[in-house]
């Protein structure tokens, strides 16, 4: 008999123990892109191109003041003093500015249209790294486009949201 209640005692702590692990594995959502809206149809160029400034910056230290993304005409993309670690580089909380293109992208979806903005970056040498492609989520707040970068491990729940001026 105590053998038997031994087992089941092993056994409850064996599946609390599981559910905490698994519930720790992001099954918690982070809320990242809280007071945002989804776009729910395609946008002309325009509606993108112009300046964009910090907005919100969350779960992380960054000195983002200075930090500007520049969507332009000629689908040509500048961002300037970002956080090196956005990008998922050596974290070294450098700044850096990159330079590349841009394009759309809407997907619409029964359940949930999302919008993305793919880029093709190119990085400076001193940087420690040539290209890369990233790709921006797009909401929007108060009828202005909101660039939304996630980065890093998502249990983290670290992200950079970006408004139009």
């Amino acid at each position: 008999m105590k053998i038997k209640s031994l087992k089941n005692k092993h056994i409850v702590k064996l599946y609390l123990l599981l559910t905490l692990f698994l519930y720790n594995c992001y099954l918690i959502p982070c809320n990242l892109d809280s007071g945002l809206n989804q776009l729910t149809e395609k946008q002309k160029d325009s509606f993108f191109i112009g300046e964009y400034i910090v907005e919100r910056s969350i779960n992380n230290n960054f000195k983002t003041n200075n930090s500007i993304i520049k969507l332009k005409k000629d689908k040509t993309i500048e961002m300037n003093n970002m956080p090196i670690d956005i990008f998922d580089f050596i974290k070294s909380n450098k700044k850096i500015n990159v330079q590349g293109t841009w394009k759309q992208n809407f997907i619409e979806n029964r359940s949930k249209d999302k919008y993305f903005l793919p880029t093709d970056l190119k990085f400076g040498e001193n940087d420690g790294t040539g290209l890369a492609l990233r790709t921006i989520q797009v909401y929007v707040k108060e009828k202005k486009p909101v660039l939304f970068i996630e980065y890093g491990d998502p249990d983290e729940c670290r992200a950079i949201r970006f408004i139009k001026k």
